[in-house]
């Protein structure tokens, strides 16, 4: 097995496109299947099997390895998603994109304002599980960094 389960790229185009290649260098002649995922749900796969000549010329296999897939219509999102695409073999992802609540392309601010909201609310679920794990064995310790504004569970041995 190679040491490089997958090479790939991906592009979204100006017309909503995904766009991309998938290549694995230990089974040159294998077409991988591309999935693309709102969350965990996957919604639409396609073999990787389009002329890629920039990646032919490159040297990897013969170049039929390319794909294009669609990006979810607005209908297909549960407001806020993460959208990934994925070769099915490994798991790897090829591509990200971040859509908001209306359906559009999240800015990087609306990206790190959900993000820490979902940090917050890690932080309150460990909070409340540190009142109910049982401490008699000493093997559970809640820490808090006042520093930093960071609480964690510690697990000692």
């Amino acid at each position: 097995m190679s040491a490089v389960p997958c090479l790939s790229q991906s592009t979204i185009s100006t017309d909503g496109k995904w766009e991309g290649w998938c290549w694995y260098p230990d089974r040159p002649e294998e077409r991988a299947v591309v999935e693309v995922f709102v969350g965990a749900r996957s919604i639409r796969a396609v073999r990787a099997a389009r002329l890629r000549t920039d990646v032919r010329d490159l040297g990897m296999g013969d170049g039929y390895c390319g794909f294009q897939l669609p990006l979810p219509a607005k209908d297909q999102l549960p407001g806020y998603a993460i959208v990934e695409v994925r070769e099915r073999r490994f798991g790897r992802v090829i591509g990200r994109v971040v859509f908001g609540e209306d359906g559009t392309r999240a800015t990087k601010e609306l990206r790190l304002t959900s993000a820490a909201t979902a940090l917050d609310g890690a932080d309150a679920a460990l909070a409340k599980l540190s009142t109910t794990l049982p401490m008699r064995s000493a093997r559970w310790k809640f820490c808090s960094n006042a520093s930093s504004s960071s609480r964690y569970l510690l697990l000692t041995p």
